[in-house]
């Protein structure tokens, strides 16, 4: 890593971390998550212009957590600065950011029922209007345990090209080119969960016709690349 002309401090990044707390409190308030549960980060420039990861801390209660609690790593999950643990899913994070440079930040929630389809291994299909041009698909990753390289690199075959997958038995994992498409993903994601999950109580789910499913495939994608 390039020599800092000056030296990074999390109040350089005072409002990344604000953005990232109000996401964490958020997901308390939807019982997307529970006490320190699920984590977020958000990709950011150090001063010699290289990318860093702010991500919240390991066993901080988020309505506690202040700037000071954030941490900062690099590419290799080093702390750059920050007192406390990073998140103990910090490889997850890594490596999606450096598998996709269109993501920006990563929002991972233990919402209850994106958690029942990943258990179920029910991927989320085109079902919903709204779903595909917002995040593309969902699919399940292969199994891996809590804060491994195997989940981490199972989470990225499976994400693909889309903004969301869902982590076997554990959760959702959702990313965006800014936190708030990730947070917004993350919403959409567990909806189209809880609807899925209760359509398919009454019988047979029926897909969207192809033709509409490829039209909303393109819509996803020029709305991504806009925003990359």
């Amino acid at each position: 890593m390039k020599a800092f002309d000056i030296q990074p401090t999390l109040q350089m990044y005072s409002g990344e971390i604000k953005e990232i707390i109000k996401v964490c409190i958020g997901m308390l308030k939807k019982e997307f998550i529970i006490s320190t549960a699920g984590n977020v980060s958000v990709r950011v420039k150090l001063p010699n212009g290289q990318d860093a990861f702010l991500v919240t801390p390991s066993a901080v209660k988020y309505e506690e957590m202040g700037i000071e609690d954030a941490v900062l790593i690099d590419e290799e999950g080093n702390t750059i600065v920050g007192q406390r643990k990073p998140t103990s899913e910090k490889r997850l994070h890594l490596a999606i950011y450096k598998a996709r440079e269109d993501i920006k930040a990563i929002v991972h929630s233990h919402a209850t029922y994106s958690t029942v389809l990943s258990i179920v291994r029910m991927p989320i299909g085109p079902v919903v209007d709204e779903v595909i041009p917002i995040i593309g698909g969902c699919e399940v990753a292969e199994y891996g345990r809590a804060g491994t390289d195997d989940l981490a690199n199972n989470a990225v075959e499976a994400l693909g090209e889309n903004l969301a997958v869902f982590i076997a038995n554990h959760g959702n994992v959702c990313c965006g080119s800014s936190l708030e498409q990730a947070w917004t993903v993350c919403q959409q994601v567990e909806m189209a969960a809880k609807i899925q999950y209760r359509a398919s109580l009454l019988g047979t789910i029926y897909a969207l016709p192809e033709e509409a499913e490829e039209e909303e495939r393109e819509i996803f994608h020029k709305m991504r690349d806009m925003n990359e």
